[in-house]
């Protein structure tokens, strides 16, 4: 009668005391007993008996883990590919959670937002003072809204970062304009303040315009989530409410 007896035990290589299934000690620089130091475990590779797998470290807390002993270093390096590989296409970028885990990254949708002043309403107020005058913030209608940040004529940046917003207003034609100087103004503020602005100053050759002035803003706008940009406009008009053209004043933001 033969007789076959299995021993189940932990395999060391360069160490006499292994910590798992298959522990190699690289540098044959670990401790007798008990675990190595930080800077012992950096050269070995171990293997668990849950199957997880440790390089430069003891206690793998994943089915692969390393630690590359480096601060903002994974360990991790790929020969064949690098930053000038051709891209493939219909794939999802991975990057690392709060505890080192590699994850597939969610994809952010860019806040868009374009919209138009659909009515006549409402108007410049009448104004004679050149310094100043009673402002008007503009009303848009929503032609689309990814995201759903504008809501009440006030976008709310829903994070951190830049935007560029592009503005035109445009008056209507009217009556009454006489021969001196008019101007318009146009501000984008952002929790009340202006960011952006720029001035019509302009004059009529004839008491009647066809079609009244206009000025535009393009720029680019900086803000924090939650910040919240409006649209102001105000003109010196010889004291005559003036209506803005609805379907040429417009707004649209996008976010970089």
């Amino acid at each position: 009668m033969f007789s076959v007896t299995l021993a189940y035990s932990q395999v060391g290589i360069n160490t006499a005391n292994p910590q798992g299934i298959l522990h190699i000690d690289g540098a044959k620089d670990n401790p007798a007993t008990g675990t190595g130091s930080i800077a012992q475990q950096a050269n070995d590779v171990i293997v668990k008996q849950t199957g997880n797998v440790g390089i430069g470290t003891e206690n793998p807390t994943a089915k692969l883990e390393i630690s590359s002993g480096l601060a903002g270093s994974s360990g991790l390096k790929f020969t064949g590919m690098n930053s000038s590989s051709t891209a493939t296409l219909d794939a999802s970028g991975l990057g690392v959670d709060a505890n080192g885990n590699v994850v597939v990254q969610g994809t952010v949708q860019k806040a868009r937002f374009k919209g138009y002043v659909s009515t006549y309403s409402p108007n410049l107020p009448a104004n004679n003072s050149p310094d100043s005058g009673p402002t008007t913030q503009l009303s848009f209608d929503e032609n689309f809204d990814v995201g759903n940040n504008f809501s009440g004529n006030v976008f709310t940046a829903p994070r951190t970062g830049f935007y560029i917003v592009n503005t035109h207003l445009l008056v209507d034609s009217s009556i009454n304009w006489g021969l001196e100087k008019n101007e318009l103004y146009l501000d984008v503020r952002v929790d009340g303040n202006a960011v952006l602005t720029n001035t019509n100053i302009f004059s009529v050759s004839s008491s009647t315009a066809k079609e009244g002035p206009s000025v535009s803003i393009n720029g680019l706008v900086q803000m924090n989530a939650g910040q919240q940009l409006t649209v102001y406009a105000w003109m010196f008009n010889n004291n005559i409410e003036r209506k803005i053209g609805y379907y040429r004043t417009s707004l649209s933001i996008g976010e970089l």
